[in-house]
């Protein structure tokens, strides 16, 4: 309905209820009721061009279709309360079609990057006066499901979402974090190679326009990937550090499940500092090769370490070539067993040293009776 006719039945009505005593002055064209003048409804002393003034109890703007009562867009206040008004737009349609529907729009000449926005949802402070000035520290916006707040942003930009954020988009990426240089991405892989190399489908995907990536499978039981880009691919194709499912780390690898380490690496490690503690891989208790020198140590003769040596082809408590060939080796544990040894080596060579000892002492002896 044009504003002309929403004022003539405005002025019908008033007529009607017998109000003749109208200011606003009234040109009739023939099929149009207009005026220049403010219309009020509900008081004597309109200051706006249309100015309704009602009640708590009741609708102010009540607009409907005709033949069709429960489809309406309502102007009302929005609590029960007398003593204030909170102003509220309520849309309502009972054919399970948009409630309530906001459109703005612009022409093509101005739909133009770095234009102000078609829709500006605006909260402010405002005392009576002026054009208001920022909030500080109250909500700005709300989105509930009835009295259930579901989203809420704050004076700040801060942002609550009640039950997480789910986002949907048939392309991808689906979100992406900027600090105005830089932009990561998060999203969902739809095909191998799609988003991110060889992830597969529906795989959750973190990456830079870089090609750093962080894959997350989507199939129970399988690894979370760290990647870089290669250097001809646009995406990642190089897989530099995967966490299995039972918490192993592999670094330039995929960890292997069948090992007990939780660290696995293909390749060389450097470090200034390197802490090992003595604990056994087979029986969790693991001494310092100080038992050694305890006087109740047995130390094997020469002649039986000669004999172990020809029949295994490796010393006593040290791994055969083979057997380290196929488990590799605890470097804790060998650094004791080393240790063990050299300790032994030591003994070896004090018992020698005494021996040396005692032939040099008859040998001197045998060589004074000759000489007499």
């Amino acid at each position: 309905m044009k504003k002309s006719k929403i004022f003539a039945a405005i002025a019908a009505s008033l007529l009607l209820s017998g109000l003749t005593d109208l200011k606003a002055q009234w040109t009739n064209t023939g099929t149009t009721e207009s005026t220049t003048n403010n219309v009020g409804i509900g008081l004597t002393a309109p200051t706006a061009n249309l100015h309704i003034s009602g009640t708590s109890s009741q609708p102010l703007l009540n607009t409907t279709l005709n033949g069709i009562s429960n489809d309406f867009l309502r102007i009302q206040n929005g609590t029960a309360n007398t003593t204030t008004y909170i102003p509220t737009i309520w849309g309502n349609n009972a054919e399970g079609y948009t409630g309530f529907e906001v459109v703005g729009s612009t022409s093509s000449a101005n739909d133009i990057s770095g234009y102000p926005p078609v829709i500006n949802i605006n909260g402010r402070r405002y005392d009576g006066t002026g054009s208001g000035s920022p909030l500080l520290n109250r909500t700005l916006f709300e989105v509930s499901n009835y009295t259930v707040p579901l989203l809420t942003i704050g004076a700040t930009g801060n942002t609550n979402i009640n039950g997480g954020l789910t986002v949907t988009n048939s392309g991808i990426p689906l979100v992406g974090v900027t600090n105005g240089t830089a932009t990561a991405y998060i999203g969902v892989s739809s095909a191998p190679g799609a988003l991110a190399g060889p992830a597969i489908a529906n795989d959750a995907v973190f990456y830079s326009m870089g090609g750093n990536t962080i894959v997350a499978s989507q199939a129970p039981g399988t690894s979370i990937k760290f990647a870089t880009t290669a250097p001809t691919s646009n995406y990642w194709s190089q897989s530099r550090m995967e966490i299995n499912s039972i918490g192993q780390v592999g670094i330039g690898m995929a960890p292997c499940s069948t090992s007990t380490g939780l660290l696995q690496v293909n390749g060389q490690i450097e470090a200034t500092s390197i802490k090992v503690e003595l604990v056994s891989s087979t029986n969790g208790v693991l001494s310092f090769p100080d038992y050694v020198f305890a006087k109740d140590y047995k130390l094997k003769s020469l002649g039986d370490l000669e004999k172990f040596i020809s029949e295994n082809n490796h010393l006593p408590g040290i791994p055969s070539a083979s057997e380290v060939e196929k488990d590799g080796i605890n470097v804790a544990e060998m650094d004791v067993k080393l240790l063990e040894k050299i300790e032994e080596i030591t003994l070896y060579i004090i018992e020698m040293k005494k021996e040396i000892n005692t032939l040099q002492k008859e040998n001197t002896q045998l060589k004074n009776k000759s000489v007499k």
